[in-house]
């Protein structure tokens, strides 16, 4: 880990796996060095660069060591991971900046990537008017024009606009220190990022890619369930549930799952992923979504389960992928067979049913 938080050299990417581990053993084993990289890497990302200060959410990556100069799409699964970081390091540390990132970036995506269908669209573009990050780069000049004195006076305050901050014909928006803002900041920093969100607002923005992904919009219930019960705010929970019904809905015809939505209309078969990530039932304790997750693993079983050699298979001889594939470690998104780990796990300790069982973990495991 570097002194700036994250794993490895430039590029860096957040790596969300890695950190919701390191939360996870945080809470089990506490120790300083564990929680100084967990709090080190999620100040230093929310301070901007990475983290679009104005609008909320998260760019894909840095290009540089410090967080700094993103490539600056936007992915939906950053948004989905990214707010269930910063909610559980929120649980963990009671920190407020970390509640505060996470709602910005799930309001994010409820205002800019959200289809009126419920489904969130998969990615925003990085370029507009033929270049990369013109729309989120200001110039001290437009800053003058859009503030009075005072204004500025405040903003360059608590934000850098140095020759660190440089990028092309502009500045990346960024904190000095984000941990020296105190709570009474706030109301004020909340008001001049809104007049610049207002005016970036009239800009020509990125394109939006448009896809409804099962997968990664699967991901985005769990960040919205777990806000909606830690910071006891009703509104997340009850789009996480919207969300969830529609993806049961939409996605499922004639008894089978579809994995890629355009326009409301479906196309190609669910991958392995599709069906792994698909759960509700410990956030609501419906008895309903038990039973849907219990028709999903029956189907996943038999359509990706690798009799031979154990293991999930990636797919099930779709004309789109036609080798037999198994992902056992995490990438941009968790292993799926770490996923279906946990789920069997789950399952098996709800129900008791014998094919949820320890047999067949062990099995996955070996």
């Amino acid at each position: 880990m570097s002194w700036k938080g994250g794993f490895g050299q430039a590029p860096k990417f957040p790596h969300e796996s890695i950190l919701l581990l390191l939360i996870n053993e945080q809470r089990r084993n506490p120790s300083e060095n564990k929680l100084n990289a967990i709090t080190t890497t999620l100040d230093t990302m929310a301070s901007g660069g990475l983290y679009d200060v104005i609008g909320g959410g998260f760019h894909r990556y840095s290009t540089d060591n410090s967080w700094l100069v993103p490539h600056f799409e936007k992915m939906l699964y950053n948004q989905a991971q990214l707010s269930l970081v910063y909610t559980r390091a929120y649980t963990l540390t009671k920190k407020p900046l970390y509640k505060r990132i996470s709602k910005k970036t799930l309001d994010y995506t409820l205002t800019e990537m959200q289809d009126t269908s419920n489904g969130f669209f998969s990615a925003t573009d990085a370029d507009s008017q033929s270049e990369e990050g013109i729309f989120f780069i200001w110039s001290i000049y437009e800053l003058s024009t859009i503030f009075n004195q005072q204004e500025l006076k405040q903003f360059k305050q608590w934000f850098d606009l140095s020759s660190n901050t440089n990028f092309k014909k502009g500045h990346i928006i960024r904190f000095k220190n984000i941990n020296n803002i105190s709570p009474k900041d706030n109301k004020m920093i909340n008001i001049l990022l809104d007049k610049l969100y207002q005016i970036r607002n009239k800009r020509l923005s990125p394109l939006t890619d448009n896809k409804i992904l099962l997968s990664w919009n699967a991901l985005m219930v769990q960040s919205l369930l777990e806000a909606g019960e830690a910071f006891n705010e009703e509104k997340y929970t009850k789009l996480g549930i919207n969300l969830a019904n529609y993806l049961h809905i939409h996605f499922n015809k004639n008894n089978q799952l579809y994995r890629v939505s355009i326009d409301s209309k479906l196309g190609t078969l669910a991958l392995f992923e599709d069906y792994a990530y698909l759960s509700v039932f410990d956030q609501t304790n419906d008895r309903k979504w038990l039973d849907r997750v219990i028709t999903l693993v029956n189907v996943m079983n038999q359509k990706f389960w690798d009799k031979q050699y154990h293991g999930f298979n990636i797919n099930h001889n779709t004309k789109y992928l036609t080798t037999n594939q198994k992902e056992g470690f995490d990438g941009a998104i968790p292993s799926t067979n770490a996923i279906a780990y946990k789920v069997l796990t789950k399952l098996s300790n709800r129900t008791h049913i014998n094919n949820f069982s320890s047999n067949s973990i062990i099995k996955l495991l070996c």
